[in-house]
Formats: structure tokens, C-alpha cells, sequence
């Protein structure tokens, strides 16, 4: 198998970054992919696998690409997600993927394996390609609501960890106010869209089917 690669996008505060990167320890199972999006390069200590949008991207555009990658270039049934304001503590990260590689191999039905929710995750590349990828009209939040959701109704389980991870979160909108404005411009027309989808909002879904009050996700 080739390694694994631990996707963290990135696009403000270094210090951040490259902490995250240096809690990921050295091995050939894995490689850090760093998916650059603050539309400026990284320095040569951080740009070691970079990938690099030729435009900064969403959320959920980040994601798809992510998926797209472990399909495609960096080919791997499983493939982890780390925030840029996460640090892994310890051995989190080699046994954060010997959990997902031990599930691959008994062939479980597994979507997600959370630590500290998704600060750091491993997904299931399959799995996230059956539910149709993330929806991109849910940039920013309520996107991990809507995807996690349809993993579920889709069958996959969804394993929480408990492995330890520091996360000091939402630090790339407090670090940036216009990328805050814009967020919290569009929230309520994305928490509105959610609540169509899903019949109510996070936590409160009523839908099994997007869209409609009957039937099922198949």
C-alpha cells in the first residue's frame, strides 16, 4: 500500500502549522500533504509535499479535492485529516492509522474514526466517494454535520478514538476578520439550507432523505 497521506489545509497562522506538522511523527506508512490555500508559498520547512489549489478553496472544496487526491494521485483506501490548529499528542497518529488500517483489512463497514471530533480524523476514501463527497454549497460550517449524516445513514460506522489530541479551534477566522465576516454573512443562509436538507438543524434532523421527509437514503 502506499503511504497514507495525513492531508492538513492550511491558510493562516504558520506557527500553527507547523506545529501541527511537527507532531506527526516520521514514517514510511504515511506523508504529511500540506493543501496550501493562503494563496502565498510556504516556507522550505513546511513545503515538503505541499499541494497547491491554483485558487484558495472552501472548506468543502478542500475536502473534495482531498478526496479526489486519495483517489487519484496519492491512491489509499483510507487517508487522515488534521486541522492546522491541531497538534497530535504522543503515539495518537501511529495508532490513529493502525485502527483504520486494522478495519480496512477485516473489510468493516467504517466511515470515520474521530479523536477530538475531527481535529484529527481518518476517513474512509470508498465511503466518502458512495455518499457523493461534500456538499460545497455548505462552505465552511454545517458541512462536517451534513457529511458525517449521510456517512451514517449510509451504513458506515462512525468510531470514536477517544486518542488525545490538543486543538485550539477556529483559529484560521480569528486570525483573519475578513474571512470571519464572510463566514458569519453566510451562515444563516447555509443553517437555512441545512434545515431544508436535513428537516431541522444540527442534532435536530428529521429527514432519513435529503430533501424530502420520506423514504430512505437509498
Amino acid at each position: 500500500m502506499n503511504p497514507v497521506p495525513i492531508f492538513i489545509p492550511f491558510v493562516n497562522r504558520l506557527d500553527l502549522l507547523e506545529r501541527a506538522v511537527n507532531s506527526v511523527p516520521l514514517s514510511d506508512n504515511w506523508q504529511v500533504e500540506v493543501i496550501n490555500n493562503s494563496g502565498s508559498e510556504l516556507p522550505d520547512n513546511l513545503c515538503a509535499g505541499d499541494c497547491n489549489p491554483s485558487v484558495p478553496l472552501t472548506f468543502a472544496q478542500t475536502q473534495n479535492w482531498m478526496l479526489k487526491l486519495a483517489e487519484e494521485w496519492l491512491p489509499s483506501p483510507f487517508y487522515l485529516f488534521m486541522h492546522s490548529d491541531a497538534e497530535a499528542v504522543g503515539d495518537t497518529v501511529p495508532r490513529l492509522y493502525a485502527m483504520a488500517n486494522a478495519f480496512t483489512i477485516q473489510k468493516r463497514k467504517w466511515g470515520v474514526i474521530f479523536t477530538a471530533y475531527d481535529a484529527l480524523a481518518a476517513f474512509n476514501t470508498a465511503a466518502f466517494r458512495e455518499v457523493g463527497g461534500w456538499d460545497t454549497f455548505l462552505e465552511w460550517y454545517c458541512a462536517d454535520n451534513d457529511m458525517y449524516r449521510r456517512i451514517r445513514l449510509a451504513g458506515y460506522d462512525i468510531i470514536e478514538s477517544c486518542l488525545p489530541v490538543k486543538h485550539d479551534p477556529s483559529q484560521t477566522l480569528k486570525a483573519d476578520p475578513e474571512i470571519r465576516r464572510r463566514v458569519d454573512l453566510m451562515y444563516p443562509c447555509r443553517e437555512a439550507y441545512y434545515r431544508a436538507k436535513w428537516g431541522g438543524a444540527p442534532g435536530r434532523e428529521m429527514f432519513t432523505n435529503p430533501f424530502s421527509s420520506v423514504g430512505s437514503w437509498r
